[in-house]
């Protein structure tokens, strides 16, 4: 019992005795209606903690549940999709930034120096077009062959 409640029942049994003080013929409908006073406090009181309280799943429902599952992304890949963007690239930035990333991917694959070169040639200025074109020849490297 909180001390709400409690300072609720000290009020209405105080009015209570007031009324049976000032009117001492009337005992009898003075208890039945402090008595439904207090039915009607106990019931707001009740119902005020029962619309707090927490509702828990049935054990159906928690077998039911599927929890959503994300597939989780390896940092190198969010790394590489960041250092590619959709942009072009002068030849010099991406030697410095976009290459070694492509350069890993190929020996990750399995591939040679000279595929990656091969895979990774590029004139003076690389489109987005030309990275697919080269993500989709690493993506034809099989691991551990070389060709």
């Amino acid at each position: 019992m909180n001390r709400r409640s409690i300072a609720l029942a000290a009020m209405l049994a105080t009015i209570a005795l007031a009324i049976v003080i000032v009117l001492p013929t009337r005992r009898s409908e003075v208890a039945a209606g402090a008595g439904l006073i207090a039915f009607l406090g106990a019931f707001i009181i009740l119902s005020e903690s029962v619309g707090r309280g927490v509702v828990h799943a049935s054990v159906v429902d928690a077998v039911l549940h599927r929890p959503e599952r994300r597939p989780v992304r390896p940092s190198d890949l969010e790394r590489l999709e960041r250092a590619l963007g959709w942009r072009s690239y002068e030849a010099a930035e991406f030697d410095v930034r976009v290459r070694p990333l492509l350069d890993d991917l190929v020996r990750h694959r399995g591939g040679s120096e000279r595929e990656a070169d091969a895979i990774l040639s590029h004139g003076e200025r690389v489109t987005t077009e030309d990275i697919r074109r080269m993500v989709s020849r690493i993506e034809s490297l099989r691991p551990g062959t070389s060709t």
